[in-house]
Formats: C-alpha cells, sequence, structure tokens
C-alpha cells in the first residue's frame, strides 16, 4: 500500500479527477502561461479548429476570470470562475461554471499544483465536486486535450520573454 503525502490530500477534491502533466517549462513561466490573457488564448483550446475570442483574468484572491471558446460549428462556450487560492508560480486553486452563471449543478472547483522537476514542470490538476458523472468524464477530457495544447504552446517558445 502506497502512503498518502500531504500534497496529495491538498489537491483531494471529492466526485472529481486528477491529471498530472510534464511540461516543458520552469513553474515560472507555467504559471505565467496559466494565467496571462494572451497566453491563455494562444493554447486553451481542445483542437485547433476551435478558438478563443476573450481571455479576462484579473489575477488577485477572489476576483473573476472567463474564457470565451468558439467551437468549430461557431456555437461559444463561456468558462468562468472565481481565484479562491494564489500562490505564484506553485499553485491555484479557483471555482470553474460552463455558461458563466453557474447553477449548483454546473459549479465545480479546480486546485492545480506546479512541482519544479529538473527544469520541467510537473503539473497536478484535480478538478472536482461534480454532481453528475457525465460532466466530470467531459471535463476530464477537455482538460486532456488543452493541457496537450499546453504543452505545444510551451514546446513552440511562445510567451518566452
Amino acid at each position: 500500500m502506497q502512503a498518502i503525502k500531504v500534497d496529495d490530500v491538498d489537491l483531494f477534491i471529492p466526485r472529481g479527477f486528477q491529471l498530472k502533466k510534464t511540461l516543458p517549462a520552469d513553474r515560472e513561466r507555467v504559471f505565467k502561461a496559466l494565467t496571462d490573457p494572451e497566453a491563455v488564448q494562444q493554447w486553451f483550446r481542445p483542437t485547433p479548429e476551435h478558438s478563443v475570442k476573450f481571455v479576462t483574468v484579473n489575477l488577485r484572491k477572489n476576483s473573476r476570470f472567463k474564457i470565451g471558446l468558439q467551437h468549430p460549428g461557431g456555437e461559444m462556450s463561456l468558462f468562468a470562475g472565481v481565484y479562491t487560492e494564489l500562490r505564484p508560480p506553485e499553485k491555484l486553486v479557483f471555482t470553474w461554471s460552463l455558461g458563466g452563471g453557474g447553477t449548483h449543478q454546473e459549479r465545480s472547483l479546480v486546485a492545480i499544483r506546479l512541482d519544479s522537476a529538473n527544469g520541467k514542470t510537473e503539473l497536478t490538476l484535480s478538478h472536482g465536486l461534480f454532481l453528475k458523472n457525465e460532466l466530470k468524464e467531459e471535463h476530464r477530457q477537455l482538460w486532456e486535450k488543452v493541457l496537450n495544447a499546453l504543452e505545444k504552446y510551451l514546446q513552440s517558445g511562445l510567451g518566452v520573454g
């Protein structure tokens, strides 16, 4: 049996999932890519056919963010939330809702931890508090795709400087 580490408990969110990804950049650059509106606009897309129409970020505790994602068919998705914990370049915690308003059924919680790993960054994302299993699975697929896009963005050298 493997022991549970304090860091794992720190990111545990019930009724959710956890993803891990090693990214080809230091924590500072990854944190900036996750929180800078211009950077998010470059990489936050599940496929190249999607486009980010707008990103608003006010990077302070209890402040809001919004991401407007246009799908290939033209329909829009609005992702919005509030930052509940910020520890640059180590950790982000925020509420998450699809549609912007966030009914009780749609609101969830995301925690992202960034650990240094030999010049790279180990990203751990926990997303939970889902009331519906299908929403949990849809979000798992979304995050897997956008984290792959984040990796490609960081590999491309964009956002350096």
